[in-house]
């Protein structure tokens, strides 16, 4: 019965310790980056990726941000056919001065 009344509780402290230890490695693919937030807030330097990232799950939560381009799909009918169409979502150019500066206009997809 003793054996029993301490197995049990350290069992249950180490089954514990392994689900934070699990929770803390988060796998980042290679078109992703994962923001890291400290108490609710972040830092330049606390953007990680891509591979294994180790966080402190109760201190820090991560965020995934897709680094992919994206499409936006529209649903049109033409004749009774309903076809999806893809179109690239294009940005109007910027301006922006450079360390020199000099004004740069910079356009993108």
């Amino acid at each position: 019965m003793e054996f029993i009344a301490v197995a049990l509780p350290v069992a249950f402290v180490i089954i514990v310790l392994v689900a934070i230890a699990v929770s803390a490695i988060k796998i980042v693919n290679q078109y992703e980056r994962l923001l890291v937030f400290t108490l609710g807030r972040t830092s330049p330097n606390e953007v990680k990726g891509p591979g294994w990232v180790f966080i402190v799950p109760i201190a820090q939560r991560g965020v995934r941000v897709d680094l992919r381009e994206r499409f936006i799909a529209s649903w049109t009918s033409r004749g009774g056919v309903i076809s999806r169409i893809s179109t690239v979502v294009t940005l109007p150019p910027q301006r922006s001065v450079t360390s020199s500066s000099l004004t740069r206009r910079t356009s993108l997809i």
